[in-house]
């Protein structure tokens, strides 16, 4: 009975792992076409990219450095980072786009603690759920509030300063 258990185990796991690789090879292309189309260049989309890539590869780091490890619920993570986390550079770009000096300030003045709130209640949200007794919603928890706050920390400490030179020209 164990030995068919650990192969309906492993059977389910590597399906999850395909379909998840097939979601995210078509979510990502579709998500960059949908901001190139908004945009209208290249460079404003790489800074969209920008922040949350790094985010991911941080977060990455985190996975392996904390010894949680990869488990069928934390492959996901990498596709809500991605979701979650391109809003607040959407909207601080979309904010900036066509404004000069002063008025970029301004601006992160007016949408800066409005993007970190709302990127704190979602940390808040998905770090209740390191209350868990199971270790696999533990580390999902521990995962994604991790990568939602390194997505703010990229968000506010590149795209700022970045879009003054790349969408502002």
């Amino acid at each position: 009975m164990e030995f068919f258990r650990r192969v309906l185990s492993r059977t389910i796991l590597l399906s999850y792992r395909r379909a998840r690789g097939e979601f995210e090879i078509g979510l990502c292309p579709a998500r960059d076409i949908l901001l190139f189309f908004y945009f209208r260049r290249i460079s404003t989309v790489l800074l969209c990219l920008l922040p949350v890539g790094l985010a991911v590869a941080v977060t990455l780091g985190f996975i392996v450095l904390s010894g949680i490890g990869f488990t069928p619920a934390g492959t996901g993570v990498t596709a809500l980072i991605l979701g979650i986390g391109i809003d607040d550079t959407f909207h601080i770009v979309t904010r900036l786009k066509g404004r000069t000096g002063d008025d970029i300030q301004a601006v992160v003045e007016e949408i800066g603690p409005v993007i970190t709130l709302t990127s704190l209640t979602t940390v808040a949200g998905f770090s209740s759920l390191m209350l868990a007794s199971n270790s696999l919603v533990f580390s999902f928890g521990a995962v994604i509030t991790f990568g939602i706050a390194a997505c703010l920390f990229f968000t506010v400490l590149l795209v700022p300063p970045l879009v003054r030179s790349i969408v502002c020209r």
